[in-house]
């Protein structure tokens, strides 16, 4: 007769990813607060990778004491009207109306709401044609924002992030009085930083990032990061002694609904393969796109070994694990509608990655050859 009581509709889609961190964030703290970073970081990177935005300059700031994190573009700006629609309602996104050839980190309109709902505070300043808006949110509730109309003496143009996680909810805040949200966050400023240099390589070339991290004694620690190479100097980073110089390709196919790039070589001194990835500018643990990518390394060189080196009647075989060891490699794909297994982005598992990443491999393989 009471069952009905047990059955709980959440009061705001806020509270529900406050209630669910894991499912929108991965995680909650240490981990989670870097997903959150990297929510809003990327959103500066896809304005900057969009040929209609002037973006080709971010600027962070991190304070490892406090957790404040500072995010700022010069791109195209949030549109005034808009700004609370875009950081407090779910499933809102320009990223639904999709341009072929033009790729974004973005898919489901969720991810900087959900920085945005776990945040305890959540300003967002937005510069455009010389006029400035600043609208605060309060632990995301949107119903709450404080919009200002501020002065643009600099005539700025773009759009600057400022948000601190939530540890646990206030103790006047109702049902969810005192809740853990994400818990104690205490991300050193390195981190942070390793991060950045992690995704930069995914950027134009040519795109800068500045970053300043304050460590626990309120130290600044500044960086003047640069593109200048792409994924070459993220595999230059992670190879001692090649074997032979890096082969790099990459190819979009010609309807722009997906796109590789890829860049690997074989290391002297370590047989450890190592396969960074990215989908949309996100790094990976695994998917369909590293899938692609083997299967077309191992039936290329399988081919090959058998073709020139091997009789019908040898005793030989060769293996994937002969293939893979002292691989060194960045895979990185783009895809119109990127499929991720989950709001942290770890996997992407588009079904036709595999065979466009796959016959990618064996054409430049057997054109290098």
């Amino acid at each position: 007769k009471n069952y009905g009581k047990q059955i709980k509709t959440m009061g705001s889609y806020q509270e529900a990813v406050r209630h669910t961190v894991g499912q929108y964030l991965g995680y909650t703290g240490n981990r989670g607060f870097l997903n959150m970073f990297r929510e809003i970081f990327q959103n500066s990177a896809d304005e900057l990778m969009k040929d209609s935005s002037p973006c080709d300059e971010i600027w962070v700031a991190y304070n490892e004491v406090t957790a404040e994190t500072m995010v700022k573009d010069n791109g195209r700006g949030i549109p005034f009207d808009d700004i609370i629609r875009v950081f407090g309602k779910e499933h809102t996104s320009s990223n639904y109306i999709k341009t072929p050839g033009e790729f974004s980190s973005g898919r489901h309109g969720v991810g900087s709401k959900a920085v945005n709902a776990c945040s305890e505070f959540f300003i967002v300043d937005s510069y455009i044609l010389g006029e400035h808006r600043r609208v605060t949110f309060r632990y995301g509730d949107p119903k709450t924002a404080k919009t200002e109309v501020l002065d643009n003496k600099d005539n700025y143009q773009g759009t600057i992030i400022t948000f601190k996680p939530i540890d646990r909810m206030p103790s006047n805040y109702g049902h969810e009085s005192g809740k853990v949200v994400m818990g104690k966050v205490h991300v050193q400023w390195q981190e942070v930083l390793a991060l950045i240099q992690q995704l930069l390589p995914l950027l134009k070339v040519g795109a800068k990032v500045n970053f300043i991290g304050f460590d626990e004694d309120g130290k600044p620690h500044q960086f003047h990061l640069v593109n200048k190479n792409g994924l070459m100097d993220g595999l230059n980073e992670m190879v001692s002694s090649p074997v032979i110089s890096p082969i790099h390709f990459s190819k979009m196919r010609e309807d722009g609904r997906m796109k590789a790039e890829i860049v690997f070589t074989y290391d002297f001194k370590s047989s450890e393969e190592v396969i960074k990835s990215f989908g949309n500018f996100c790094p990976t643990r695994d998917g369909s796109h590293v899938k692609g990518f083997i299967d077309g390394l191992t039936k290329y060189f399988k081919d090959y070994m058998n073709k020139f080196f091997l009789s019908a009647n040898s005793k030989l075989n060769i293996t994937i694990s002969d293939v893979r060891s002292g691989l060194k490699a960045i895979v990185s794909v783009a895809h119109l509608e990127p499929e991720f297994t989950g709001q942290a982005k770890e996997n992407i598992s588009n079904a036709d990655l595999i065979p466009f990443v796959k016959q990618l491999t064996i054409s430049a393989l057997e054109e290098w050859a």
